[in-house]
């Protein structure tokens, strides 16, 4: 009998502390004041956002930690891409698009097509557009490590770090970096909701190559030109009478040019102009070997007549 007695008063404390347990508890959800997570709707930890699996950004774009890609609400459905739209990467971009659309591709203005939206690495200004009845539309921009740029707005919701040129760190107090002086440049931005960095590390030229050219008076040469003088690492185009030839050093056919001058940055030189007909070293030769040959004939044939009229 003692033994049941004192089984009753042990439960007896236990559901007791249970009760305690569960007031303490009701207590701190009813006093807590903070924000609450809107997806659980429990009070935040303190954990910060770059450790959850998916973020929202300013712009409205969704971050996926696990996928590593920003998401973009494209009407009804949800199209990832592994840059922010508007960012600059030396980098591929990959894109995960529903299955059934299919969206057009612009690089620098022009529309391009079997494009792997998987895979985009050449370099250009891209534009991905879903259609006239969608407004919303994607941007990157692919450099090379030499590039143009003249300036590089972060996408929104982005902080730039620091800027530097040449090895100078730069004051930049916003998020538009001017690139319009020429240098190695370095830009380190982060994502203001997760903490992902990026760095852009590119050596901007604003010059185009040019030629000497120096036998081209006014549009025409009466000689040789010289092309030689190419700057190194250009892409040269050279065009007679409107087809593509061959680069020699030196242009000799008499017609009519078209050089096209590119460097590693991209910037882009032409020159029109015309070789006229001129006579060189074995122009020469050829003449003379032809008016021997014409005179040959000539005395040949009176001698021949002359000997025809002595008989």
């Amino acid at each position: 009998m003692k033994k049941r007695w004192i089984a009753y008063i042990l439960l007896a404390a236990v559901l007791l502390c249970g009760v305690i347990t569960a007031a303490a508890d009701n207590d701190s959800d009813d006093d807590y004041e903070g924000e609450l997570d809107i997806e659980t709707g429990k009070p935040k930890t303190d954990g910060s956002d770059s450790e959850k699996t998916r973020v929202t950004i300013q712009d409205g774009s969704v971050w996926d930690n696990e996928v590593r890609q920003y998401f973009y609400q494209i009407g009804s459905a949800e199209v990832g891409m592994s840059v922010p739209s508007g960012a600059v990467t030396m980098g591929e971009v990959k894109l995960t698009v529903p299955t059934g659309m299919t969206p057009r591709v612009y690089n620098n203005g022009k529309e391009v097509g079997d494009v792997d939206l998987t895979s985009i690495k050449d370099i250009g200004s891209y534009v991905i557009d879903f259609g006239e009845d969608i407004r919303t539309t994607l941007s990157f921009t692919i450099v090379g490590p030499e590039t143009t740029l003249t300036e590089y707005r972060l996408p929104s919701g982005f902080v730039l770090d620091t800027v530097t040129i040449n090895a100078q760190k730069v004051d930049v107090r916003s998020n538009l970096v001017d690139m319009s002086k020429e240098g190695n440049y370095s830009v380190q931005y982060h994502c203001d909701r997760t903490d992902v960095e990026y760095a852009l590390n590119v050596k901007v030229d604003h010059t185009a190559p040019t030629l000497r050219l120096e036998a081209v008076k006014d549009g025409y040469a009466d000689g040789p030109v010289d092309i030689s003088d190419v700057e190194k690492g250009a892409k040269i185009s050279v065009y007679h009478n409107g087809d593509l030839i061959d680069y020699e050093e030196e242009l000799t056919k008499s017609g009519n040019y078209r050089i096209v001058l590119q460097d590693k940055a991209g910037n882009r030189n032409e020159y029109k102009f015309r070789i006229n007909v001129y006579f060189n070293g074995s122009s020469v030769m050829f003449i003379v070997l032809v008016a021997a040959v014409i005179i040959g004939v000539g005395v040949y044939i009176f001698l021949s007549r002359k000997k025809l009229r002595v008989r």
